[in-house]
């Protein structure tokens, strides 16, 4: 056989191997594009059933039936998309359709895997649907972030006192991503988890403490209050200045003198969180001291000063007048650009 002989045998050969390649890639694609379109309308008619199932009220088994059929993936995919919408008795009915379904059971052994990866998937699917009150606190001592994080999520819709303390004991989580979760788990969970942040505060100082007066700041419970003036005299300066400003919706009149102490604390942040605080408790006897500050070197605590001065009413406005001719040029500044503001602004 002459060169040019095998040269043409192998080209056909080639163009064999391609053509049947193609033909393979195409009817891959053929069968996914079909296999999709059956999912599709599998799914369509699963959502129909389900929400005809819910709006006619339905016990959970009536309604896990409208799923009976369903790959789990499908059935957690027709689970999320009425999660998010459902609340009271519909909320618990979704979450037994989803236990008789057999999508918690599966999603509670994925929390257990050794696989970070299913254990977060396991976490994911518990908070979508609910349950998992034996398997997901575990999840908050995780050793990965994200599922620490999604574990805390999960405790924002179960709230409870007992998983409020774990939360709280994971405010100093070196991990910013799970230690936000956490911080917006604790918000979220309203009143609940007041009791446990009140006995953490009693006892925490430093940057641990600043992190539980975050937390704590905008409930504005007085049981804040004795904790809150404890920590006026924090040596660490944010906890100082959020201190004064809890301090400020809590701990009453009686307060308002450690607070204006504040006022010549070193550190700008606390003088100005200070200011703030006196203006909204309307402490109108710091005025004196408040139109002082407005020769302060610092912006910030300049105009702290001022609005809380505009705040006090008449009174203050008068101080404000009068700092217009003050001879600090800051203090005229200040006091020009707040009393020169629209009305509302």
């Amino acid at each position: 056989m002459s060169a040019l002989e095998v040269l043409r045998w192998s080209l056909l050969a080639e163009a064999v191997v391609l053509f049947v390649a193609l033909a393979l890639v195409l009817g891959h694609v053929a069968w996914h594009v079909a296999a999709d379109g059956r999912r599709s309308r599998r799914l369509d008619g699963a959502r129909e059933a389900f929400a005809e199932a819910l709006a006619d009220g339905a016990a959970a088994p009536a309604v896990a039936g409208a799923l009976r059929g369903l790959p789990v993936r499908d059935t957690v995919a027709v689970l999320a998309a009425y999660a998010p919408v459902l609340g009271g008795s519909g909320r618990g009915v979704l979450s037994r359709a989803a236990a008789d379904a057999g999508v918690t059971a599966r999603a509670e052994r994925d929390t257990r895997s050794r696989r970070w990866t299913r254990r977060l998937r396991g976490a994911q699917v518990l908070s979508t649907v609910g349950g998992g009150a034996d398997a997901m606190p575990r999840l908050l001592d995780d050793p990965r972030a994200e599922v620490r994080a999604q574990a805390a999520g999960w405790a924002a819709r179960e709230p409870g006192e007992a998983v409020s303390r774990r939360l709280v004991a994971h405010l100093d989580d070196p991990e910013l991503v799970s230690r936000f979760s956490v911080q917006d788990a604790l918000l979220r969970s309203g009143r609940t988890a007041l009791p446990a942040l009140r006995d953490a505060l009693d006892h925490a100082e430093g940057p641990s403490a600043a992190r539980l007066l975050e937390v704590c700041a905008p409930s504005g419970d007085s049981m804040f209050g004795p904790a809150a003036l404890r920590l006026l005299h924090d040596p660490h300066p944010p906890t100082r200045a959020l201190a004064a400003d809890l301090a400020g919706r809590t701990a009453g009149a009686d307060a308002m003198d450690e607070i204006a102490g504040l006022l010549d604390d070193p550190d700008p942040g606390v003088r100005a969180s200070a200011a703030s605080a006196l203006g909204r408790a309307q402490h109108w006897p710091a005025g004196p001291r408040l139109r002082v500050l407005l020769r302060d070197a610092e912006w910030d605590v300049r105009r702290a000063a001022a609005l809380a001065l505009e705040g006090f009413g008449p009174a203050g406005g008068l101080l404000l007048r009068r700092a217009l001719e003050d001879e600090n040029p800051d203090a005229r500044d200040m006091a020009r650009l707040v009393l020169g503001r629209p009305a509302g602004v």
